[in-house]
């Protein structure tokens, strides 16, 4: 994709991401509603945490692999195993 840079680059977790985000140490992060609703509360994990932050956090982009699989039904009895997928 011209004109866009991708990183991937692991963390300790969602959490640390999303503080180190909202710290200025990271570009990026991987936040769901949860932990929006605990730093905006400032509950659980997230608790005395807002003077920390030198930004907000703002859910723009999700991506991940697909947790899915699908088999046609005419298809069902070709697959008794996992094996049988390769």
């Amino acid at each position: 994709m011209s004109g866009y840079d991708i990183s991937v680059l692991p963390t300790a977790g969602a959490v640390f991401s999303v503080k180190s985000y909202c710290q200025g140490e990271s570009e990026g992060y991987y936040g769901a509603d949860i932990a929006f609703y605990e730093l905006a509360n400032n509950i659980h994990r997230f608790e005395g945490f807002m003077s920390q932050m030198k930004r907000l956090p703002v859910q723009s982009f999700w991506s991940y692999t697909m947790g899915g699989l699908a088999i046609h039904a005419k298809n069902r009895d070709r697959f008794k195993q996992w094996r049988d997928l390769s």
